[in-house]
This record gives C-alpha cells, structure tokens and sequence, in this order.
C-alpha cells in the first residue's frame, strides 16, 4: 500500500506523459523540459569563450550562451512568445556556464534584467529578461533589482532597422534610478542582436552611478 502511495504521488509530481515541445516525445527519467535528443541539438549552438565574448560600448563585456539558431531559438521563442515560462529554468543553468567559463569568480553586485515596457508587460503578462535573471540570481545568490532600471518608451520592432538606427531610437528610452556608487552590475536578457538594447541600458545604468555593465543572454544573433 505505501509503495503505491508513492508511486501515485511521484507520478503526480513528475508525470511521465510530459511531452518535448519540439519533437512532441515523451519525456523520461531524468529529462526534464525538453527531451535529450533535442538537448543534444540545443549543445550544437553552445558558444565557445571566443564565441561568446562580444564589444558593445558601453557594456564591460557581453556574454551569451547560444547561437540564435536550431533549439537555442525555439527555446527563446517559446519563453519569449509561447508564455512557457518553464524554458527560463534550462536557458539559465547553459548561460551560467557560459558566464563562468568567462568569469570563475562572481564579479557583481547585483543583477538587473532588461525591462520591458510597463504597457507591453502587462500585455504579455511578464518579462522573460526578468524570468531569467531571476534564475541567475538564485544561483548566483545575488540581489535582483527590477527596481533600478525603467523602460519609459514603447519602441516598435526593429527587425529592419540597421545597428545604426537601433542605436538612435533606443536614445533615451531607458531611465535608472540613482543608486550606490560603484555598483557592479550584471544585466541580463534573453537575446543579443546589435546591442543597442543593452548598450542603451547601460548608458542610464553609468550615468546614475554604476561602476561597470556586464551583459548576459541566451542567445546572440
């Protein structure tokens, strides 16, 4: 009788007809989200330290786990758009190895995700940079902030625009609230494209006191 107990309730706790979202097979054993042939595609995007070291001024350094392509993409696409939540979890533990094969030791304060336009949040019901810094900062054991960074404009997509005009129509977009001097700060979100985004961030994140901006993401494009 108790072992039918248990049985009953690990089966109610980690269900066994869970499906891959990519490939729609049942996950078993110790798979969790995605199944391990699907993984095994994800470590094919996995950047190497050269790889994953990008200049955007100005950032102190950006570091991302992924290529933008294959299963690293989906996974965004799914978090970003698909409210599956659940992938914030997988694409954290791949970018905190990445950030440590970078940096071995912690070198930050706190961390700080990319915020999104209260208006556009509310719409998609949270902020995928947000579900993967929290992530980060449990692991990390490091104090998230969302309270320090502000996104004051909507900007609409800028799929077409080149670097160049990113970079103007994230002019301004963001506002930090003052903070300790010499904060270390560690800013995530979920993808690198030209860096106009981040490097905007960290314009607001330095002029209101921070000592250095270190970029973190899923994926760089």
């Amino acid at each position: 009788m108790q072992h039918k107990f248990i049985s009953i309730l690990l089966d109610l706790l980690f269900p066994w007809d869970v499906t891959c979202p990519f490939c729609q097979r049942s996950l078993v054993g110790t798979e969790r989200i995605i199944c391990c042939h699907c993984e095994a595609e994800l470590l094919q995007s996995v950047l190497t330290p050269p790889e994953q070291l990008s200049a955007h001024a100005p950032l102190l350094c950006c570091v991302s786990a992924f290529a933008y392509d294959g299963i690293a993409r989906l996974l965004v696409r799914e978090l970003k758009y698909h409210n599956n939540s659940t992938v914030a979890w997988l694409l954290a533990l791949y970018m905190l190895a990445a950030l440590l094969k970078v940096f071995p030791s912690p070198a930050w304060d706190i961390i700080v995700p990319v915020p999104m336009h209260p208006a556009k949040e509310a719409a998609r019901g949270y902020n995928q940079a947000q579900l993967l810094a929290a992530e980060i900062s449990a692991c990390l054991s490091l104090p998230l902030r969302t309270d320090l960074l502000r996104r004051t404009k909507d900007i609409a997509s800028q799929t077409s625009r080149t670097a160049q005009q990113r970079k103007l129509a994230m002019k301004d977009v963001f506002i930090a609230e003052p903070m300790q001097p010499g904060l270390r700060i560690l800013l995530v979100d979920d993808v690198l494209t030209t860096g106009a985004t981040a490097s905007a961030c960290a314009d607001a994140l330095l002029a209101s006191g921070a000592a250095s901006v270190t970029l973190l993401t899923a994926c760089q494009a």
